[in-house]
């Protein structure tokens, strides 16, 4: 009879247990209980936001944030929104370890509706942090950091920049390029997307060399082994404060072929370095939207602050168009909303959803001038600055 008491009692105390265990796996999606509401009177969707603020990138990353809350400060005033919306940031540091701890503060501490995140570092770490805690994350990242259910990114496709940079090789005259590149996840991606698109141009790779993620001061044994290559032309990637170092130890050994890259050279501290360069890449600052910002009272610098300015409006846009069933919608209902967005107005125009929930911007060609300023040009406008009819 002891026995049998004994053993009731385990399985009570199992029971137990796993009463808890569910009742905590799901009071984060839960939205009727403990709903904040605004003055207005509208319940408060809170957005945790992971971004680089404090991170050595060579610029002031915290610009990206400041974007993200003006624009978010500017959709509240929207009169006929169904919410209220809060941001609240935590500093990744852009380090793996730092963009965890903060996605799990925002997650448990602070009880976020759904997340954002800047850098496909970042939004890798989150990622099944965000599957398991049933709340949406919208990230600045490469495309497979999404996955089309809890995690969605806005970015540019890097296939699209590996076609559009080999047309422009094409035009150029160009037969082969060697590559440069940082070696971490990122940068696998961008060296595998220009090597499945070169074979269909007929251009070749001739060597491809990757520096480590935490090498900062010396590229030079890179350059010697891919410069006894002669390429037509170098391709290198890594961080702006990589790179810049990167192309100043290029001219000192009298390496003068040209250079390119993706994404945006606007965070080296010295521009005149890129002068003469291409890459195909971020759209450029129009006039109309330089102006925006500044009415907004952000001294933009960063091509990045475009897509910044543009996650909370898709954020916000998914959370109206929920059919939420409590008081505020949970993580479920906003990652359908996210879902059944074919299409997006941004600030750089009609932004497309894949069906893996990638909304993929289009590239576009990017020359830098003598002075290092860059601005959008053509395939013709490109190979007439070169001098090539």
């Amino acid at each position: 009879m002891k026995k049998v008491l004994q053993i009731i009692a385990w399985v009570l105390a199992a029971a137990a247990v796993v009463g808890v265990l569910v009742v905590n796996a799901r009071r984060l999606e839960s939205s009727s209980a403990k709903v904040s509401v605004s003055r207005s009177g509208k319940p408060v969707i809170k957005i945790g936001v992971v971004t680089p603020m404090s991170a050595d990138m060579g610029c002031d990353m915290k610009e990206l944030a400041d974007v993200m809350q003006v624009r978010a400060n500017e959709l509240n005033k929207n009169s006929d929104n169904r919410y209220e919306y809060q941001l609240i940031f935590e500093d990744s540091r852009y380090e793996p370890k730092q963009s965890h701890l903060a996605a799990m503060k925002l997650m448990t501490v602070d009880k976020v509706d759904a997340l954002m995140s800047v850098g496909s570092l970042s939004a890798r770490v989150i990622m099944p942090l965000a599957k398991r805690y049933r709340i949406p994350q919208l990230s600045l990242a490469y495309d497979t950091e999404a996955d089309g259910a809890w995690n969605f990114v806005y970015f540019l496709n890097d296939d699209d920049e590996a076609q559009l940079a080999f047309r422009a090789m094409q035009a150029l005259g160009m037969k082969s390029y060697a590559t440069i590149m940082i070696r971490d996840a990122g940068g696998t991606r961008i060296v595998e997307a220009f090597d499945r698109s070169c074979k269909g141009f007929g251009i070749k790779n001739k060597g491809t060399f990757y520096f480590n993620a935490d090498d900062l001061k010396d590229y030079r044994a890179h350059l010697l082994r891919a410069r006894e290559l002669s390429p037509d032309i170098y391709f290198a990637g890594g961080t702006w404060t990589q790179l810049e170092v990167l192309f100043r130890q290029a001219k000192e050994m009298g390496i003068n072929s040209p250079w390119t890259s993706v994404e945006t050279f606007d965070g080296f501290s010295n521009m005149k370095i890129v002068a003469g360069c291409w890459l195909a890449g971020c759209k450029e600052f129009t006039p109309e939207i330089f102006g925006k910002f500044k009415e907004l009272g952000v001294n933009a610098r960063l091509q990045y602050s475009m897509y910044c300015y543009d996650m909370p409006k898709i954020m916000i846009d998914a959370c109206e168009s929920t059919q939420a069933k409590g008081n505020k919608p949970t993580g479920a209902e906003i990652a359908e909303s996210l879902k059944r967005m074919n299409k997006v107005e941004t600030i750089l125009g009609t932004v497309e959803q894949t069906d893996k929930g990638f909304f993929a911007a289009k590239p576009v060609l990017l020359y830098y001038d003598d002075s290092g300023k860059g601005r959008e040009v053509s395939l013709k406008e490109l190979k007439k600055i070169k001098g090539i009819k």
